[in-house]
């Protein structure tokens, strides 16, 4: 797997620090996929890894069977779907806010040109006048 971005390490630190603390072997896999569930599955099936053990010990504190690993992977996919959305939300919120800044702008800079041409023109029409009236007195 190539490097990860910054955001990405990021996102995996607290699970490096657990993972460590729990003296655990782990390894960082990033997936994209809008199906969360499904290509979680996938991954774990394309690895050759058996989650959904019964009755494996961890570390003595208590057992694991099917149901509890089948939460706990349903939890973590809606985790990571949850996560996501609000990822989308938050960019969503900085485009919108972008956008209206840009429409902010836009909008200042075709008053200024409004501005400007209507005080050409009113330099113009006095130009104009001033030369009729220089016209007029010459005549």
């Amino acid at each position: 797997m190539g490097r990860l971005d910054w955001q990405t390490v990021e996102l995996f630190l607290p699970f490096h620090c657990y993972c460590t603390r729990m003296d655990m072997k782990f390894e960082d896999v990033v997936l994209d996929d809008p199906d969360i569930a499904k290509v979680l599955i996938e991954h774990i099936s394309s690895c050759g890894i058996r989650p959904l053990t019964k009755s494996r010990t961890m570390r003595g504190r208590f057992q694991w069977d099917d149901t509890i690993l089948g939460q706990l992977y349903g939890d973590l996919a809606l985790k990571f779907f949850t996560f996501r959305q609000d990822v989308v939300e938050m960019e969503m919120l900085r485009l919108k806010s972008e956008l209206n800044q840009t429409k902010e702008m836009y909008r200042e800079v075709c008053r200024e040109a409004l501005a400007a041409t209507q005080k050409e023109r009113a330099e113009l029409t006095a130009a104009m006048e001033a030369a009729q009236d220089a016209d007029g007195i010459a005549a």
